[in-house]
């Protein structure tokens, strides 16, 4: 064994004959802590009732509106550089949608993974929630929901 690992992506472009109509983050507000990177995923819905995952389509923009706080990098985190909030202005033709960015300080302990405004908890709709993922020291992933 050489100690190597190797990967792979493979993209393919899909030509659509549609419009978009609306496109969606899952997330109201992305935390990224300093010096970590925060994934996005977004969805677009085109004028013939289907959806796509559109990140990584060509033609997709993405503008941080302070690069000093957060930068978009390919092909789709957003990279935390200092403690402080930003938007990020994702466009695709002619559609745009602004993701508010939250960055706070390095923890090595939790991680917020996302900020949901309708989150749903054991079945009753909660007003807002962060998510947490924290790694014990047992390393086993425990899931903790906070309403703020």
């Amino acid at each position: 064994m050489n100690g190597f690992v190797d990967f792979d992506t493979v993209s393919i472009n899909i030509n659509l004959n549609v419009l978009l109509d609306s496109m969606l983050i899952y997330e109201d507000t992305l935390y990224v802590q300093v010096n970590h990177v925060a994934p996005i995923q977004i969805r677009g819905y085109f004028n013939d009732g289907r959806n796509y995952s559109i990140t990584q389509q060509n033609g997709v923009q993405f503008f941080s509106l302070d690069t000093s706080i957060a930068e978009f990098n390919f092909p789709n985190l957003v990279h935390g550089k200092q403690v402080g909030s930003t938007t990020l202005n994702i466009s695709y033709m002619s559609q745009s949608i602004n993701l508010p960015i939250l960055v706070i300080p390095e923890d090595s302990l939790s991680l917020v993974l996302s900020s949901n405004q309708d989150g749903i908890v054991d079945g009753q709709k909660n007003d807002k929630f962060l998510v947490y993922l924290t790694l014990p020291q047992t390393y086993s992933i425990l899931q903790i929901m906070v309403r703020v």
